[in-house]
């Protein structure tokens, strides 16, 4: 057992992998006992001065003198001024008490595997942090940090690079189409890779190539039950995993997870140790409502309990405050209700308005559509009173939304603005949903209805979670989601408690509802077998890249640690054999390995697939697509280059779309025509499309291709996700999407074309696109756009105020950066954008310091 405090030990006696030429203690002392006055970033390139910028160094402690034969205080293997700084920049006064005892565990101190499960909101983060910044600091190696989406990376490095600037490490962004594959290996500063699922893999695969695995010495997984939720995403955290146990043993792997009632299967595969624990920082109280009755939840329910107790109360006896404009307070129940214009069929709005304005409320519904309507719905019935509460920040946002349209505004968002209340799902732009989340969290919006999407994707919290329905588009809720959405009532150091209120319409949905929360944990099984064991296809072919030699018997050792074999195994499954056997002659026949002397050898194409990430299946035909247009490729605008770019599932930007193709075709250039015709594309295929009548599935394909590649064509020019959905009658949203993934499909093909020569003129113009369709704005803002999360609207008033690149605004201080913002920047949102600057522009001078380094030993 580690003693959490005062424990002493000598920082020099610890043996490490890798161990630096400089011993960590030298480096410790020699920072701490460093002359602070040149309050740099980098101790020989880059000057602070300007900004009063005074905690580049530990923790600003420029009075602690250290010397070589001292011991040193440690607080779970920390030095205690380290500790210290950790805790001011997280603002953590005192860790909770399962913290304490999850960071005592002796698996820890043995750098052992760790699965630890605690309650949404429970703080589970943190322990990661602590973890990887010992493993960084005191151990000498790199971190990554995987968690499920972009948007959570790009706040995680916001809120990270100040701990990074100020303990003197590197964090990088790996999300979207940013990271370096693979990564630059740094000389004298290690690196936080804070990454998403895909990006992690990517780097694990270039770092197992490159023979520099046991760089990493821990690697912490945000939502590990993400393992079964039936997606390649979770065959390929799967592979990643396994990447590590097989080729980095010693990689101290740590996966925070939800609560599943098969954690020993993880356990097992990961050959980790389990801890959790119920706590949470703030009691969650869950409800029903059927009918106009509201029962709670029973969550200790034994078998033989009722899920519900006896109802708590009637809609009908719930009372609602009504702020006069005097200040004083009239009461009334729900059916006194008045003023409503749109029918409140479900009774939302007295459950919403016995919490705001003063409290924030999240209601998810099953559909984009439905999370319109019950907005304007709520705005409808909603207090007049609430017109006059935070009417300046009100309009600010409203400007900031129409600028971010460049002009345009969506008309739901300005009617329920004025209330309070805003819509947030897939269909907004991603500048239009990070206004809102922001007005959300400086409490200028207090009701926000979205999708399920924003339970996994956004922490935003809230003091009451209304469910609208059991249901997420057409299926029902599952266990994970409903704990998810209801996970987020209740704010740690704001509210006292958090509630949340599923609504059923019906008996069948209560009954369902109900056999849910009885059945309880949820079983997650592994995905690697799905769609014809497309998983475990991959898994094979990327173990044959890299310097380990595999037969078809020798395979086995990497295909028995994974989920899918401990769960084989558990369950006497006996073909084992006959399936991976079947798995390598598809392999083969699809031209992605070749055995040489019984040795499965991956193929060019079949090492493209891997570092690309494109499906196994349509390797073959993307390759000779590429080939094709190499060979008559048309250069005189963008327009056939996006059309190579356009994601390979089309059908996703064409649901419930109908187009007019022959009027979009004639309304072309007759250079873009002309490249329509290059493409194989025919006026007659485009006449029988527009006339209702079936074509081949390949014509199909080229012709809806084609067309999404007009599409980004108009906002590559137009840089308006906004004019392009309304010229074209698409939801803004889905341009947006396009735009991102069809940046993500060029940063997969730029690895996909290097492995083959004649695709040069490829591999030299799509690096470019890739990074021109992630950024997607004028020239002169794209530098100012790598701040991961700043929107195109911040860039261009940062831009027009003097700040024109990363170093202006790393050299700036956090009012200068208010000042020049009209729309709701905060000074703790400031402070992050500026610590970042300064962590990008130190990854840059550490790069180019390195090179010289480089360079000078030749």
């Amino acid at each position: 057992m580690i003693s959490p405090i005062n424990k002493k030990m000598k920082v020099q006696d610890q043996t490490i992998r890798n161990e630096p030429s400089i011993s960590y203690y030298e480096m410790f002392c020699n920072r701490f006992n460093k002359n602070t006055q040149n309050n740099s970033m980098h101790e020989s390139s880059f000057n602070f001065n300007s900004t009063n910028y005074s905690n580049a160094s530990f923790g600003n402690l420029e009075n602690t003198n250290l010397n070589k034969s001292e011991k040193i205080e440690t607080i779970y293997g920390l030095p205690v001024p380290i500790w210290n700084t950790f805790l001011d920049i997280k603002k953590v006064v005192k860790l909770y008490d399962w913290q304490n005892k999850c960071l005592s565990l002796s698996c820890l101190e043995s750098r052992e595997n760790l699965i630890y499960c605690v309650p949404t909101s429970g703080g589970k983060t943190l322990i990661a942090e602590i973890l990887i910044v010992q493993t960084v600091l005191m151990h000498q190696l790199d971190a990554i940090l995987v968690l499920p989406y972009v948007s959570i990376v790009e706040e995680k490095m916001k809120a990270l690079s100040e701990l990074g600037m100020r303990l003197q490490f590197i964090v990088e962004d790996y999300s979207g189409t940013r990271g370096r594959i693979p990564p630059i290996k740094r000389r004298n500063k290690r690196t936080l890779y804070i990454a998403t699922i895909e990006k992690a893999n990517a780097i694990i695969n270039s770092l197992i190539e490159d023979e520099r695995i046991s760089d990493i010495g821990i690697c912490a997984i945000d939502e590990l039950h993400m393992l079964g939720n039936n997606a390649d995403r979770s065959c390929t955290l799967e592979m990643m995993i396994n990447k590590l146990l097989v080729h980095a043993p010693v990689t101290q792997i740590i996966g925070m997870s939800a609560t599943i009632s098969n954690l020993g299967d993880f356990a097992t595969f990961m050959n980790a140790r389990i801890f959790s624990d119920d706590f949470r920082p703030v009691n969650l109280d869950e409800f029903i409502k059927y009918d106009y009755d509201i029962y709670e939840i029973n969550k200790k329910f034994n078998p033989c309990d009722e899920i519900i107790t006896s109802h708590s109360r009637n809609m009908n006896d719930i009372t609602i405050d009504e702020i006069n404009g005097n200040g004083g307070r009239a009461y009334y129940t729900f059916k006194k209700l008045h003023g409503s214009s749109i029918a409140d069929v479900d009774n939302i709005y007295p459950l919403v308005q016995e919490i705001i304005p003063s409290k924030s409320v999240i209601i998810f519904c099953p559909t984009k559509r439905n999370a319109e309507n019950v907005a304007l719905m709520l705005s409808s019935n909603c207090n007049p009173n609430f017109l006059n509460i935070r009417v300046n920040e009100k309009m600010q946002l409203l400007a900031t939304l129409k600028e971010d349209g460049m002009g345009s505004m969506c008309p739901i968002l300005s009617k329920t603005i004025p209330c309070g209340i805003a819509y947030h799902h897939a269909g907004l732009t991603r500048d239009e949903r990070k206004s809102i989340e922001d007005a959300y969290n400086s409490s200028i919006i207090y009701v926000i209805c979205c999708t399920s999407t924003l339970a996994a994707g956004v922490n935003l919290p809230a003091r009451r979670v209304i469910i609208r329905s059991p249901y997420v588009g057409r299926n029902f809720l599952t266990f994970s989601e409903y704990k998810q959405m209801s996970g987020r009532a209740g704010r740690a150091g704001i509210d006292e408690i958090g509630d949340s209120i599923v609504i059923l319409n019906n008996l069948t949905d209560k009954e369902k509802f109900i056999n849910l929360i009885r059945d309880g944990k949820r079983y997650c099984e592994s995905c690697l077998s799905l769609n014809d064991y497309n998983g475990l296809k991959r898994l094979i072919l990327s173990s044959t890249i890299g310097p380990q030699i595999y037969t078809n018997k020798t395979i086995y050792s990497v295909i028995e640690k994974t989920l899918f074999y401990t769960q084989q195994c558990k369950n006497n499954f006996a073909s084992i054999d006959e399936t991976v056997n079947t798995c390598i002659e598809m392999l083969i026949k699809n031209r992605l390995i070749d055995i040489e002397k019984s040795q499965l050898i991956p193929s060019p194409l079949g090492v493209a697939s891997n570092n690309s990430y494109m499906p196994l299946e349509k390797s073959q035909l993307i390759l000779s697509h590429l080939r094709n247009a190499s060979k008559t490729l048309c250069l005189q605008n963008h327009l056939h280059l996006l059309y190579l770019v356009v994601p390979i599932d089309i059908e996703a930007y064409f649901y419930n779309y109908q187009m007019n193709y022959t009027s979009i075709f004639n309304n072309l250039s007759e250079y873009d025509q002309h490249v329509c015709l290059n493409i194989g594309i025919s006026e007659n295929m485009i006449f029988r499309k527009s006339s209702g009548n079936r074509l081949p599935k390949d014509n199909e394909d080229k012709i809806k291709r084609f067309f999404c590649a007009i599409l980004l064509h108009q906002v590559w020019l137009t840089k308006s996700c906004w004019k392009v959905a309304s010229m074209y009658n698409v939801d803004r949203g889905i341009v947006q999407n396009l735009l991102s993934n069809s940046a993500s499909q060029a940063s997969s093909l730029c690895r996909f074309v290097e492995k083959f020569e004649d695709l040069w003129c490829l591999e030299k113009l799509l690096p470019q696109v890739a990074k021109d369709l992630a950024l997607c704005a004028e020239a002169e803002l794209l530098d100012l756009l790598e701040i991961p999360g700043l929107k195109v609207t911040s860039a261009r008033e940062l831009y027009d105020n003097g700040l024109k690149c990363i170093k202006d605004v790393a050299l700036c201080e956090e009012k200068t950066l208010v000042k020049s913002s009209r729309y709701l920047l905060s000074y703790e949102k400031a402070k992050k954008i500026i610590y970042t600057s300064r962590m990008l522009l130190s990854q840059k001078v550490k790069t180019l310091e390195d090179q010289v380094e480089e360079i000078l030993k030749i």
